[in-house]
């Protein structure tokens, strides 16, 4: 009989995101949640005793030295971070076969150093480690171990300092030279790209080859007590090129003109213009990011180097060095070997580090001065637009009115109205053209009398310049031509006048106004004439109804802005 072995209970840690990012410093970052489940499978029935997960963060700084006879290591080991948290019910009890979970979440605060990783003897690590205790003297306890990474990406703060870089001067006078980079923040795992202008100065020098180098400076310190004091700590610099490329000088790049040629030079000096790509590598065991902090600090520089060839035979070489910081954007993240996840890209380098350096800022005044204001806000003061009737075409320039279904519209008049007006109908109502041109006639009564008691205030602006009264537009200008023995001007209206035109009175009559116009005196036809193209064209625009003249500077100051 052969034996088959039994399946043991599994346990996993499953958390909703292993890749944890802090954008900006502890000091603009938020806490972020980390949080998941302990899953247990077990194929058959088993008793447990305790249930718990804890959040553990290690470092480890080391590094050798030599010094006459003597060699030897120096090394600091140590659990800085430990979060202990119980899961489930405490004490001894019996579980079912099957699947059981239990949730867990931390807080994780922004202080916590970043993740380090890929060095051999230096590193920042934090596990996720969980454990079901089992009882009796036999038992081993079920155990597993997750892998958590942090990282800190740019802030909002840090984004605003990051700035192109350049480096431009005349070298020896033999060549002139600028170099610039666009920004100094660097995706991890994307290129460096310079752009680069040659001038020779002096006759009879020929460029050479290009070289290129990222120097990465890890500095490692050891505390000598719990309080951070770097005149008594142990420390160790290290510089190494963790990046190299090369590339023959391109001849091709010099800048001409359409009529130039080798013989008949149309600029008396050279110049070159052309760009130079560095990669970088997609490992963090070649290259990390950028860190600081007071035990371990990482930094970059971009190092350009331009090789040239004197007359003379000799060879000399133009250094230029640009500082650069390399960060881990969620973008494009790191596995668990520790390499760029290259497919999950969707943009080149170039794109990739403008989107993560570029903030969205707000409009300029100019793009959001002219926005839709509130209802509820008082516009006295604010230099809006004009109201639209003073840029209708005047009533000579309009062409005879066309024919029109008036008829059609009766199911718009329904649906505007069904609810506001029962009276008339609701939604069963068919409004005719009477009623249409009475409605008409009761809005334009209502404008009149609002012209009539707006008519004897001075029309101030708020800032105290007169401001030109509204003259009501096309319609109140073609009444004033056809009626001006019903209306009277507004000057001459009575400060008694009635607020409208005809308002319900105790008894239930109508009192009418006699200066109004009634609905009877407008012509349908007068009502519907269109502009033509031209006469629209010919109309002034609207104006800004404030002073003719630019105010002053009191005038200026006291408004609203």
């Amino acid at each position: 009989m052969v034996h088959t072995p039994r399946a043991k209970p599994v346990l996993e840690i499953i958390p909703n995101n292993r890749f944890i990012v802090f954008h900006g410093d502890q000091h603009e970052a938020e806490t972020i949640k980390l949080n998941g489940v302990v899953r247990l499978t077990t194929p058959d029935a088993m008793s447990i005793k305790n249930v718990k997960i804890w959040l553990e963060g290690k470092r480890r700084i080391s590094w050798f030295y030599m010094g006459g006879m003597a060699a030897g290591e120096v090394s600091d080991k140590k659990t800085f971070w430990r979060e202990e948290r119980a899961l489930g019910t405490s004490g001894t009890h019996k579980i079912n076969s099957g699947t059981i979970e239990w949730p867990f979440e931390y807080t994780l605060d922004p202080s916590m150093p970043e993740s380090i990783e890929g060095m051999n003897s230096t590193y920042i690590v934090y596990y996720l480690h969980a454990s079901v205790s089992r009882p009796g003297w036999n038992a081993k306890d079920i155990t597993t171990t997750q892998h958590i990474r942090i990282v800190r990406t740019l802030g909002a703060e840090q984004m605003e300092t990051t700035r192109s870089r350049t480096n431009a001067d005349i070298w020896a006078n033999k060549l002139s030279y600028s170099i610039s980079i666009p920004t100094d923040a660097v995706v991890f795992g994307t290129s460096i790209v310079a752009d680069v202008e040659l001038s020779p100065i002096r006759k009879g020098i020929k460029l050479g080859k290009i070289e290129m180098r990222l120097i990465e400076a890890v500095t490692k310190r050891i505390q000598s007590s719990e309080v951070p004091d770097q005149r008594g700590d142990r420390c160790k610099v290290d510089e190494s090129d963790v990046a190299k490329a090369e590339m023959e000088f391109p001849e091709e790049s010099r800048v001409t003109f359409g009529e130039e040629s080798v013989d008949n030079p149309i600029m008396e000096d050279e110049k070159y213009v052309f760009k130079a790509t560095l990669d970088l590598p997609k490992s963090l065991k070649q290259c990390r990011q950028d860190v600081d902090s007071h035990n371990i600090n990482i930094t970059h520089r971009f190092k350009l180097m331009v090789n040239i060839h004197n007359p003379e035979g000799h060879i000399s070489q133009l250094v230029c060095r640009l500082p650069v910081k390399l960060f881990i954007s969620p973008n494009l993240p790191v596995d668990d070997s520790n390499e760029v996840q290259v497919a999950a890209r969707t943009m080149t380098d170039a794109e990739l580090n403008q989107q993560e350096v570029t903030l969205n800022a707000p409009p300029e005044y100019g793009r959001h001065q002219l926005d839709a204001l509130y209802n509820d806000i008082n516009t006295g003061g604010y230099m809006s637009r004009a109201p639209s009737g003073s840029a209708t075409p005047f009533y000579a320039q309009s062409r005879n009115a066309s024919s029109e279904n008036l008829q059609s519209l009766n199911g718009v008049a329904d649906m505007h109205h069904s609810q506001s007006m029962p009276a008339l109908g609701g939604g069963e109502s068919h409004f005719v053209p009477a009623q249409l041109r009475s409605r008409l006639a009761n809005l334009q009564d209502q404008g009149s009398s609002r012209q009539i008691r707006a008519a004897p205030a001075a029309h101030h602006s708020p800032s105290g310049g007169n401001t030109p009264a509204y003259t009501g537009g096309y319609f109140a200008a073609h009444f004033a031509q056809s009626h001006s023995g019903h209306a009277s001007p507004p000057h001459q209206s009575p400060a008694h006048s009635v607020p409208e035109s005809r308002r319900a009175s105790g008894d239930g009559e109508d009192l009418i106004d006699d200066n109004v116009p009634h609905m009877d005196d407008f012509d349908m036809g007068t009502l519907s004439r269109v502009p033509s193209y031209g006469a629209a064209v010919r109309t002034p625009g609207p104006f800004t109804p404030f002073a003719d003249g630019l105010p002053s500077y009191m005038e200026a100051t006291s408004r609203p802005p």
